[in-house]
């Protein structure tokens, strides 16, 4: 049932976040507002906010390349809990009020302000983000390889 889907995702420290139709997945804001630390799946994604001030996605998720996903990601994963996993949780809660499209105060801390803040402002060079990131050093392979 979904309410058992909300529970776990409510009580597991990483979820994974794969691929959706396009470059983008619903399953980013589910996790998000779970409190669950994301671990994209999708070499080409395209994160929402991005720009935005205070949204570093590299502070509270994971990416992770598609061709490597195997045992390795498991180990890495508790690898990072270990090392890693308070801090990137106390990021994510941070922000996860930019991911609520129902907050009880509009103004402020919602993702339509953050979508107005980040249509507002243009992402300079410096501000984009690595293709991974809290994973090891891996290289964004394009198609043709």
């Amino acid at each position: 049932s979904y309410e058992a889907y909300e529970y776990l995702l409510g009580e597991s420290r990483f979820c994974l976040v794969p691929k959706g139709l396009g470059y983008w997945t619903h399953r980013l804001f589910e996790v998000i507002r779970a409190g669950c630390i994301p671990v994209i799946l999708s070499d080409h994604v395209v994160l929402p906010f991005q720009g935005v001030a205070g949204i570093d996605w590299t502070h509270f998720s994971v990416k992770w390349p598609e061709e490597q996903i195997g045992i390795e990601l498991y180990r890495w994963l508790l690898h990072l809990d270990r090392h890693r996993g308070q801090q990137l949780k106390a990021a994510l809660d941070k922000v996860a009020c930019w991911f609520d499209y129902h907050p009880d105060e509009p103004e402020g801390c919602s993702a339509m302000h953050a979508t107005l803040l980040a249509l507002a402002s243009p992402m300079p060079v410096e501000r984009r983000l690595p293709d991974f990131w809290n994973s090891p050093n891996f290289r964004l392979r394009t198609p043709e390889e």
